[in-house]
């Protein structure tokens, strides 16, 4: 497939959806990067494992010119690459499995320690690019370390990316996506409520792929990936539960599980069932043709000149 034509002669914000990420912090998850209630962004979960990664789907297919991003005032990533994913032709006969896309580095930045403004300033920076983009990858690197990061996280508080729609016929099939359970972002490690609600995603999902209700395939995609990172916060929380079993800080100990288990209790009440309302109409609108039909049979037993 060519690359498309721009649709605008002006840049603008583009619509984004977030695919995943390695982690989260239960106070600040990926969903706050879109969230207009939310202003603290994504930050990941304590002491995770380095590098982080974060997944981004941009609405359309977009020439991209600029990704703006501002970070935390002292949960900071020593180092910061950037991914890019655009379709050829050849991609849409093949499936494209989500969590291993072939991306292409774009290039890097190294932000301040934020040591001279005694982390008190968050850092926005500017990072121009001249490329057509549909998927783009965050990979971010083990953070500074300072005494105000306790927990040995990183964050960022907002993303903007500028550019034009590009005018393409291309559209992203979900019959073309794949999930992969041999990945990174396996159900290998996650809890046994998480797996089992995932696979009622899961089956209500390619159940929705089948029917070709893509729209509500997509509402079960991005249902699928929030209960994933439920699950590996429970993950992440455990092992922080572990650790802090090893220095004997039970106060902690306690909250931790309290935590593990409100979030066990909000996978469980998670609806993974998918409910086919034309379904539900085909067989009142059948029931009342055939009603329609019985009256009219009644009607044409009588005789009207009698």
């Amino acid at each position: 497939m060519e690359n498309g034509q721009e649709k605008k002669s002006y840049q603008s914000s583009l619509l984004y959806s977030l695919v995943g990420s390695s982690s989260e912090d239960e106070e600040h998850p990926l969903f706050s990067l879109i969230s207009p209630e939310k202003k603290d962004g994504w930050c990941s979960a304590p002491f995770c494992k380095y590098p982080q990664e974060i997944i981004i789907q941009l609405n359309n297919p977009s020439k991209l010119s600029q990704i703006n991003i501002t970070l935390h005032e002292y949960k900071i990533p020593s180092k910061i690459d950037f991914y890019y994913f655009y379709p050829q032709e050849t991609d849409e006969n093949n499936k494209l499995d989500i969590n291993n896309i072939p991306f292409i580095k774009m290039g890097y930045i190294i932000p301040n320690s934020n040591n001279k403004s005694n982390f008190k300033l968050r850092e926005f920076k500017k990072i121009k690019i001249n490329q057509d983009v549909l998927f783009i990858k965050f990979i971010l690197h083990k953070n500074y370390i300072n005494l105000e990061n306790k927990y040995d996280q990183v964050s960022i508080i907002s993303l903007d990316f500028l550019g034009n729609e590009l005018d393409t016929d291309f559209e992203l099939n979900l019959n073309n996506i794949e999930n992969n359970d041999n990945n990174k972002y396996s159900e290998k490690n996650l809890d046994e409520i998480c797996v089992m609600k995932l696979k009622e995603i899961k089956s209500s999902l390619d159940l929705c792929v089948k029917k070709e209700k893509y729209d509500n395939a997509k509402i079960f995609r991005e249902l699928y990936q929030r209960v994933k990172l439920l699950g590996e916060k429970i993950s992440n929380l455990s092992e922080y539960k572990f650790k802090c079993i090893e220095t004997n800080e039970f106060d902690k100990c306690k909250k931790i599980q309290n935590d593990i288990d409100r979030i066990k209790k909000l996978i469980s009440e998670v609806n993974g069932n998918y409910i086919d309302n034309e379904d539900d109409n085909h067989e009142e609108k059948k029931k009342y043709i055939n009603d329609k039909d019985k009256n009219n049979n009644n009607k044409a037993e009588e005789d009207p000149f009698k």
